[in-house]
């Protein structure tokens, strides 16, 4: 409950995946900002929310679907956030419905954020095709 206070995960619906969630949640205890990103590569980073990332580790700049992509990091949809992350939303969120993080929030976490390179399994799965496919390589994977 985010009311206690606690870290909580923020998880995206159209992801397949085996991250290891507990491993995840003790690198975000760890490190003591108020967001964790995770990510992975991708070859298609024009499609993707963006992370640049420094040589420790935290995220320094954040850009939803840039034009000009600085690297091929990109948000997995897969995070740990403390409830300050609520001190970034912008103000006028009654009227952006949906608020969505990648726009919204995350490029407000510059340099307050920390990348989790995803190396598990990730695989969107938010079209027919891509779910279709995933069922194929999901027999390969291991749990």
């Amino acid at each position: 409950m985010v009311a206690d206070g606690q870290p909580f995960f923020i998880l995206y619906g159209d992801n397949l995946t085996n991250v290891d969630l507990r491993k995840l949640y003790r690198f975000h205890l760890e490190h003591g900002m108020p967001f964790t990103l995770g990510v992975f590569r991708t070859p298609t980073p024009k499609e993707c929310g963006i992370a640049e990332v420094n040589e420790d580790g935290v995220v320094i700049d954040f850009i939803e679907k840039p034009n000009n992509p600085k690297t091929d990091l990109a948000a997995a949809g897969i995070y740990v956030a403390d409830k300050d992350i609520f001190n970034y939303f912008p103000q006028e969120q009654k009227s952006l419905k949906p608020l969505d993080l990648g726009f919204y929030v995350l490029p407000k976490l510059g340099r307050r954020m920390m990348a989790y390179p995803i190396e598990e399994f990730l695989m969107d799965i938010g079209t027919i095709n891509s779910y279709e496919r995933a069922q194929e390589l999901w027999k390969e994977v291991k749990p």
